[in-house]
């Protein structure tokens, strides 16, 4: 059976290219850039898989306010069903079709299940409370992708491979490295393997 997995960029794609290695399934992934995009990457695949995952990242939304964004997407496309909770799977005129949320996004949950010491992403943590919050300071986006990339570049990276930093600490090669504890993550397991069950 086809089964796509549509996710929201480039760190997701990698991190699912990787576990669909690790835990041996098989679905495509489907960079549909951003959680704006969703409906018009259902609108392009619905008639090509049997299987069809969405998993986007909560940021500071609620569960519901998530699930009524995908459900939104899917009435306006007459597709009859009602996803009730993270995780949830239903089916519709032969496609399943199932949604899970990452929280709070992907590259603070990477960082969370990794069992790499994380002593630079600690003194950037000290650094970051260093800023008068009154002040003008870095938004919270900044701050979240410079703890991802000091994670990356200076937890998991040795002095060696950071010399060619691009080559050899991009996401495409790293999460091999980040020695992850599966453990916290059966639930992602879970939905994908019930996703792409015949």
């Amino acid at each position: 059976m086809s089964s796509i997995l549509l996710v929201e960029g480039k760190s997701d794609k990698y991190f699912f290219e990787f576990l669909s290695k690790e835990y041996n399934l098989r679905f495509e992934i489907h960079e549909i850039g951003g959680i704006d995009n969703l409906k018009k990457a259902l609108y392009e695949n619905i008639d090509k898989y049997e299987n069809i995952g969405i998993v986007l990242d909560m940021d500071n939304a609620t569960i519901d306010e998530r699930l009524s964004f995908v459900n939104n997407c899917l009435q306006e496309m007459e597709i009859n069903m009602v996803l009730d909770k993270n995780f949830d799977i239903k089916e519709f005129d032969g496609v399943k079709i199932g949604c899970f949320f990452i929280n709070p996004y992907l590259e603070e949950f990477i960082i969370n299940i990794s069992q790499i010491e994380k002593t630079a992403y600690r003194c950037i943590e000290h650094w970051i409370n260093c800023f008068d919050p009154n002040k003008e300071r870095l938004s919270d986006k900044e701050i979240k992708k410079l703890y991802y990339e000091v994670f990356k570049k200076y937890d998991i990276c040795n002095k060696k491979e950071r010399q060619n930093y691009q080559k050899n600490c991009n996401e495409k090669n790293l999460f091999e490295k980040m020695n992850i504890n599966f453990s916290k993550i059966n639930n992602i397991k879970n939905f994908l393997e019930e996703l792409i069950k015949c």
